[in-house]
């Protein structure tokens, strides 16, 4: 039974921090492009608006553009 809650728990760590960081990278291809494209860009600004709402709970001072 330890074995399977061990099991069970460390999925519900990395599968969450796998998404986090693939959205994290798609974030900084998008900011990079926006960058590129002459953009100002706020440093608590992000660019992907399913990562902008995992991080609006944590950071307050969190915005995006094309979050509605």
């Amino acid at each position: 039974m330890t074995l399977v809650v061990t099991l069970i728990g460390s999925c519900l760590c990395v599968f969450p921090g796998i998404v986090i960081g693939i959205l994290s990278v798609i974030d900084w291809y998008q900011t990079a492009e926006r960058l590129s494209n002459g953009e100002t860009i706020d440093e608590n600004e992000y660019s992907n608006v399913l990562l902008y709402k995992i991080c609006k709970i944590i950071d307050k001072k969190a915005t995006c553009k094309f979050a509605a």
